[in-house]
């Protein structure tokens, strides 16, 4: 091995070995009143916290229209604007005088379509029995008494049904 490339290895090696210690510098702890002060700032013993104060504003992650199924004034509100909601939970309750209102309107007009369909059926028979004697025509009877016994039948059936949802809610 020659003398220059030993020179530039001893070199190369001293220079490392500077840039390594000359990293290592030796850390200033001073201490003052039983507290321990690190590179200027003061360490002191206690619990960590785990939270912070931050401002900004946060908004819904998923978001739901709410429809009721039936009309009416609002009682009582259950929950606040932000609250967490779970599936199955009241929000609101409605006043109890418009659902009972509501229910005697159903009522009535179940009564009123029960009527027209007891009428239209006693007619409807009336016709089948003029159309088996052919005092009238095929269409004379769909016209004046069939068409006006299933329209009977159908108002009877929607009555009922609206009176259903009104006694539910």
């Amino acid at each position: 091995m020659s003398k220059r490339t030993f020179s530039a290895g001893l070199v190369l090696v001293l220079l490392m070995q500077f840039l390594f210690l000359s990293g290592c510098e030796k850390v200033k702890t001073t201490s003052t009143n039983s507290n321990l002060v690190f590179n200027g700032l003061e360490v002191k013993k206690g619990q960590l916290q785990n939270d912070a104060l931050v401002s900004g504003k946060i908004e819904a992650g998923q978001m739901a229209n709410v429809v009721s199924k039936v009309s009416g004034k609002v009682g009582q509100v259950n929950v606040d604007v932000g609250s967490k909601v779970k599936k199955g939970q009241v929000l609101l309750n409605l006043e109890a005088n418009d659902l009972e209102v509501n229910i005697d309107a159903t009522q009535a007009a179940a009564d009123t379509a029960r009527i027209n369909y007891d009428l239209a059926l006693k007619q409807h028979q009336r016709g089948q029995s003029l159309l088996s004697s052919y005092a009238i025509s095929q269409a004379d009877y769909e016209n004046n008494f069939q068409g006006v016994y299933l329209k009977a039948e159908a108002g009877l059936r929607l009555a009922q049904s609206n009176l259903e949802k009104a006694q539910i809610a």
